[in-house]
């Protein structure tokens, strides 16, 4: 079953992308974020990732992973996606981490927003992991008010993100073969993090914007029970540039 759904949605993904990107153009860029994170040993991460891609009226691919736009209307939009996930827990140099080393995935998705009153939207994604390593499937809805502070755009929003038991086993269990005297094997049911934020994105000219985002992540407490897990919520502090040509 599962693997009738990633079949068909790869070949959705493939048929929505047009053959020439000719009412678009390449982008490049770069983003740092930096944030606390949950695990032992680790206080803060810091990420700091090139960007480039090419963005179409129909689709965006590039280094963050591609999205075809397959369906929308004046108020809706339904989305098809590939996206690659990073975690922390590759080749972590944290000792109360060592011997536990997670690889970087790719998630096969699809994504519906909804516009449903001035400046306000919903968001709800679904997504399965196509590349072997855990079969997890994760769903994030999540509310948007936009709104302008002086000449910035700014929009706030509130959420929640759904990790089936496969996937927050991979991100914050420790196996049999990874357990140690003061690290015992740990395992966990699915489970469910809310989180609250703002974003901004001010365009410096036609082919420049810079953009920013703030989040506060709130652990759910089976994964604030894991022995790997310190924190049971996190803050994180993300800017960028992006040119457009």
């Amino acid at each position: 079953m599962v693997a009738r759904f990633i079949a068909w949605l790869l070949a959705l993904f493939l048929t929505a992308l047009p053959v020439q990107a000719q009412d678009g153009g390449m982008y490049v860029g770069a983003f740092v974020a930096v944030g606390a994170s949950p695990y032992a040993g680790e206080a803060t991460s810091t990420v700091l990732r090139p960007t480039l891609g090419v963005r179409t009226e129909t689709f965006d691919i590039g280094t963050n992973g591609a999205t075809a736009h397959i369906a929308q209307s004046e108020r809706a939009a339904l989305d098809i996606f590939l996206r690659p996930l990073f975690f922390a827990l590759t080749h972590s140099d944290s000792p109360e981490l060592a011997g536990i080393d997670r690889d970087v995935t790719l998630d096969a998705g699809l994504s519906y927003a909804l516009d449903f009153a001035q400046g306000t939207r919903l968001n709800l994604s679904v997504a399965h992991e196509i590349t072997g390593e855990h079969h997890g499937q994760e769903a994030d809805l999540r509310l948007t008010q936009r709104f302008a502070l002086g000449a910035i755009p700014l929009g706030v929003y509130a959420g929640a993100m759904w990790q089936s038991q496969d996937l927050s086993r991979y991100l914050y269990g420790v196996t049999g073969a990874e357990a140690l005297i003061d690290r015992p094997a740990f395992d966990l049911g699915a489970t469910t993090s809310p989180y609250i934020g703002v974003n901004a994105s001010l365009p410096v000219s036609p082919r420049v914007r810079v953009f920013g985002t703030v989040q506060a992540d709130f652990l759910d407490p089976a994964i604030t029970d894991s022995p790997i897990v310190t924190e049971d919520a996190t803050l994180s502090l993300g800017v960028g540039i992006q040119f457009s040509f």
